[in-house]
């Protein structure tokens, strides 16, 4: 008689974020789906060419920026359970 090891059940996911991490989904493709690519709210904005690259269209504050790259940031969470990060360190 030959004897196998017990066969280890997989855990099930709890979050379907668990799923988009093992998945290499592009932020761009996101915003640009979402339809963030050119969106402009006052005087803050994103590229119409880069939807990675905020663009301040007149004189705003840090926090102007920051409340934008937040709403972005809810929104695709809103949409896809996906949470987007910051890349760079704020000052």
């Amino acid at each position: 008689m030959i004897r196998r090891p017990p066969r280890s059940t997989p855990k099930p996911s709890s979050a379907a974020s668990d799923v988009y991490k093992r998945q290499k989904i592009p932020s761009a493709y996101l915003l640009e789906k979402l339809g963030w690519k050119g969106k402009r709210k006052g005087g803050v904005g994103m590229s119409a060419q880069h939807s990675l690259v905020l663009v301040s269209y007149e004189q705003v504050t840090g926090n102007e920026i920051l409340s934008f790259a937040n709403e972005v940031i809810n929104d695709v969470n809103l949409k896809t359970n996906i949470q987007l990060e910051i890349e760079p360190t704020l000052l």
